[in-house]
Order: structure tokens, then sequence, then C-alpha cells
């Protein structure tokens, strides 16, 4: 485990590898955390957490997946979405000078809305709510990298009125 000054270091020197959950129910409501810490600070976004070194990414994804979502899921249950560059002007410690770069792998969990685990609500998030996707291009407390996953899986959804 990286010491947090080393930790530091490697924010300000190289992209992080991360994953990203976008959960779906059944009506077309897609569940996102208020971010407590830096970046993305006091926005909604959608749950997730960066890959660590020597971790194999399916591997990332069922310590993500249960540390951010109360359950454990491999890529069998899951769906592609793509890979996408997040560049922040912050970063984690709050340092001045650098920001934070995360290539994020989004994958895709269609689950029922009365699935919703407690867990969620934990170090990282101060508050869960589902969105209908219908609203979430106008909503500005949702960040814009999570807009980006959702214009990417429902094109037609996010830019009807």
């Amino acid at each position: 485990m990286l010491s947090n000054r080393d930790f530091e270091e490697g924010i300000r020197l190289m992209p992080l590898p991360c994953i990203d959950f976008l959960v779906i129910n059944e009506y077309k409501e897609v569940l996102l955390g208020k971010r407590i810490n830096k970046p993305a600070q006091n926005y909604y976004f959608a749950p997730g957490g960066r890959i660590r070194k020597n971790e194999r990414q399916e591997e990332a994804i069922k310590r993500l997946s249960l540390a951010e979502l109360g359950i454990s899921l491999d890529k069998n249950q899951l769906g592609w979405l793509g890979v996408f560059d997040h560049i922040y002007e912050d970063n984690f410690y709050g340092t001045e000078g650098f920001g934070t770069h995360c290539i994020a792998s989004a994958w895709v969990f269609n689950a029922n809305k009365d699935w919703v685990n407690e867990k969620i609500v934990q170090e990282q998030h101060s508050n869960i709510r589902w969105v209908p996707l219908s609203q979430v291009r106008k909503d500005e407390q949702i960040h814009p990298y999570t807009k980006d996953y959702i214009r990417e899986l429902y094109p037609r959804e996010y830019f009807k009125e």
C-alpha cells in the first residue's frame, strides 16, 4: 500500500487507472452518490474508485463494487461502456499546483430499484439518489463526467427535452 506522500506524488506525476459503475434500474434511473472528497467534491457522481498496483481489473471490479455498492460483482454481471479521460484541476489532498488525471473504465450494472444498499453511503458519498435519465442533462449537481457516461449509453434519451 502506498503512503500518503507516495500516492500524492503519483497523482502529480501520472494518470490513475479507475473503474466507475453506472447503475441503472428498470425505470431508467441512475444511482449517484454525492462525493465528499476531491476531486469532484460536492457533485453527484457514479460510484467507483482506483485500481491498485498489481491488481487485475477483474479483482478491482470485485473489490470496488463491494466497497462502493455493497455487492461483489464480476464482469459477467456488467456491460462494458468504454474508457474515459477525467481531468480535474484539483486533487484528493487539496495540494496546489497539480490536478488529477483518471483513466476510467466505465461499466454498466442493471439493478432493481429496491436493491439499494445502505453501504453505498460511506466515506466517499454523503448522499445517494436515483435520478431519472431525463433529468440528468439539466441537473447542475451531477458532474459532467457522469453525464458523459449517460450520454454515451443513452444518447437519444439524454438529448430529449
